[in-house]
């Protein structure tokens, strides 16, 4: 409430008399609020030696103002949120106001919710009239980055026959999500007018990018392209007699241990009745066993196998070979019965060997792997391998399983996450597995693994955090090795609802 007074001076005093203020610097107004002319007492009184020779003609109180106080509000660095995430609480600081005086209210920013920089605002902060809020000069910004895109896909099967199929769309979280497709392979397919145009049976890997856009990251996906031939001549059961044929003998086409052989031989009647007709091969004799499985052009496909894939028994260079890789696809299925057979008797029979992987156009398979995949195969149950199409994607899973050298975990998917994200484990070794899940004071909120063992490869951990807040948290992995080795790692996790 003091006022402070300038140019203060007393007018009519003789030559060199002693007469002085005794206040001339100070005034007091009512109160401390800001107002303008406000009353300011004062209280002048003369002193000196001769001020008993003058009297004092003084104003008992003068105006003045005051002005409000300019206080800067400061945001707090830093302040930002991914896209699609709720905005984080607003902080700032500002300078020193007067006693116990408050500044009421929020700071906001200006409205937007696509990624970039958005300037703070004060229009909701408040404070008495003694105060006048500003920004500071060149204040920080607030920041929305971009939000991590997801992206998931499944196999593709296609027929060679069926020329094109189409992509099978892919789920993603980003809004009007532009994806460009590849293959790995381009021998055994290609994209074509955003189809897949298949060119010829194999095995091969296709990708799906979610391009980076406006408020997403870019990521992608990597799925599996099985593509196979379809037979020249439908065999429901597979026991080397073609449907149509099965009809017209009133044999069972679902049972492949029934078939018109007189001999028993193996070889169906209806080749050893008319090969030599149809494909001028010497005669087949009903009664004779022994001719069942002639080869006329010694090219390993027995003349009954030839005549039935439709393919020439005379000419060694003729044979159905589907996927291309110089091997008839009959020995193709003897190998796909033989790795049945290993695993239903959970490897008791005689093992497959590397060439047959070979035969089936599988690579990768070397003496250092073969075991482990053996072991695998022995460990499957029949029906995971019980066609071309599953044994190839089997083999290649195990392959990959077989890569690993390295303990990792690696980041939560996706993250930040709302309720549901799957950790990633990777062990070279057969392991004892600990996932705690921490919040971010140090309490343990739920445990995914408790010292369980687990062989060799990659394994993925799912996470509902359905029933815990919005906020960090942190994945702690103990992974300890059959050798002793021990592996530990930390990473965050954000919880975003």
């Amino acid at each position: 409430v003091i006022a402070e007074l300038e140019g203060v001076e007393l007018i009519g005093v003789i030559g060199t008399d002693d007469v002085r203020l005794k206040n001339s610097t100070t005034g007091q107004f009512v109160n401390s609020d800001v107002g303008e002319n406000k009353i300011v007492s004062v209280d002048f009184e003369l002193i000196g030696q001769d001020a008993h020779k003058y009297y004092l003609e003084a104003p008992d109180e003068l105006s003045a103002s005051i002005y409000p106080k300019n206080i800067e509000i400061i945001p707090g660095s830093g302040l930002s949120k991914i896209f699609g995430s709720e905005d984080p609480d607003f902080t700032f600081t500002h300078t020193e106001l007067i006693n116990n005086d408050q500044i009421s209210g929020e700071l906001s920013r200006v409205s937007g919710e696509n990624v970039g920089e958005y300037d703070f605002l004060i229009n909701s902060l408040t404070a008495s009239e003694n105060y006048e809020l500003n920004l500071i000069e060149n204040p920080s910004k607030f920041t929305i980055y971009r939000a991590e895109s997801t992206i998931t896909w499944t196999d593709h099967f296609g027929i060679v026959e069926d020329e094109y199929i189409d992509f099978v769309s892919p789920i993603s979280n980003t809004i009007d999500a532009q994806i460009s497709y590849s293959i790995e392979d381009t021998s055994i397919a290609i994209v074509e007018n955003n189809r897949i145009y298949l060119k010829k049976a194999g095995y091969t890997a296709i990708k799906a990018t979610n391009e980076e856009s406006t408020n997403f990251t870019s990521s992608s996906v990597t799925a599996s392209l099985l593509v196979l031939a379809r037979s020249r001549m439908p065999d429901t059961d597979g026991d080397g007699v073609p449907d149509f044929i099965e009809i017209l003998d009133d044999t069972d086409l679902n049972d492949s241990t029934k078939y018109l052989d007189s001999d028993g031989g193996g070889t169906p009647d209806f080749i050893e009745m008319y090969a030599h007709i149809l494909y001028f091969v010497p005669e087949m004799d009903l009664n004779d066993p022994t001719d069942d499985n002639r080869d006329s052009d010694g090219d390993g496909v027995p003349d009954y196998t030839e005549i039935l894939q439709n393919t020439n028994p005379n000419d060694a260079t003729s044979f159905l070979d589907e996927n291309e890789n110089g091997i008839p696809d009959f020995l193709e299925s003897k190998v796909i019965q033989r790795i049945i057979n290993y695993a239903s008797t959970s490897g008791e029979t005689n093992p497959p060997e590397i060439h047959d992987f070979e035969i089936l156009g599988i690579v990768g398979i070397t003496t250092e792997n073969v075991d482990y995949v053996l072991l695998s195969i022995s460990n499957a149950s029949a029906d995971e391998i019980d066609t071309y199409e599953k044994v190839v994607k089997f083999v290649y899973e195990v392959l990959l399983q077989f890569s690993i050298t390295e303990f990792a975990l690696k980041q939560n998917y996706p993250n930040p996450f709302n309720n549901q994200t799957t950790i990633q484990v990777e062990i070279p070794i057969i392991s004892t597995i600990s996932i705690v899940i921490y919040n971010s004071i140090g309490q343990i909120v739920t445990q995914l693994s408790n010292n369980e063992s687990y062989e060799r490869g990659i394994h993925r951990f799912n996470w509902n955090g359905r029933n815990l807040a919005s906020g960090l948290y942190l994945i702690h992995l103990i992974a300890d090795g059959e050798n002793g080795t021990r592996y530990q790692k930390t990473l965050p996790a954000m919880l975003l609802k």
